[in-house]
């Protein structure tokens, strides 16, 4: 399932929305249930479609990755949809940070890691987790997201979908269509993550849809 990507998005044309900024301060981020996320408006809408299009192709999430904890907003989010789903959740952060809802993430048994997602050992574990039997989904929004990208997209089974955050085709496009509307934070364009595209078999999903979350899309082709 993709989209048709050769024409721009011009529908977002003047459409302002809660963008947020490097910093996900309030004026920028989304609260879900009060708690602060580093994500626009768009974001939660667009994992939700995700899911259900999974759902209805037969295709459950057996288990959610997430790379970058942040405040843990969006990991809480992503809990509770893996505890009502039966699927497993597990959230990295880098070393030394701690998310804002500590005492949240205690009493919804959150996984959660502190390790340099880069380094050998924590690549592997990773890896590991990806090769598990069942789709998963992986959400590359730590330190360095094209490397992040890169280093775990062979491990990708049939039918997996990793993404990335902060990201727009070009810097062009980001200034035109997204900088003040829908985001204000770009570290990923099309171009860095094109070769291990095309090399791994990884299509476009949901495009538009994460596009204007700031997102990338992208599925583990038969």
């Amino acid at each position: 399932m993709s989209d048709d990507y050769n024409t721009p998005f011009s529908l977002y044309e003047g459409e302002l929305v809660a963008g947020g900024n490097p910093q996900c301060g309030d004026v920028g981020g989304t609260k879900f249930f009060g708690l602060l996320m580093g994500q626009n408006q768009h974001a939660l809408v667009s994992f939700d479609k995700l899911f259900k299009c999974l759902e209805k192709q037969g295709a459950p999430v057996a288990r959610v990755i997430e790379l970058g904890t942040s405040t843990g907003g969006m990991s809480i989010y992503l809990q509770l949809y893996c505890h009502v789903a039966g699927a497993s959740f597990v959230t990295y952060d880098l070393l030394g940070k701690q998310p804002t809802y500590s005492e949240l993430f205690d009493r919804l048994g959150i996984d959660y890691r502190q390790r340099d997602v880069l380094s050998e050992s924590a690549i592997h574990e990773i890896r590991d987790l990806i090769r598990g039997d069942g789709i998963s989904v992986l959400l590359c929004d730590n330190g360095d997201k094209s490397r992040e990208f890169s280093a775990f997209a062979s491990a990708l089974k049939t039918g997996d979908i990793i993404l990335a955050h902060d990201y727009a085709p070009d810097r062009e496009y980001f200034d035109k269509h997204m900088r003040d509307r829908t985001w204000s934070s770009l570290y990923v364009v099309a171009s860095e993550i094109a070769t291990v595209c095309e090399e791994q078999g990884l299509a476009p999903y949901l495009e538009k849809d994460f596009l204007r979350a700031a997102w990338v899309c992208k599925r583990k082709a038969a």
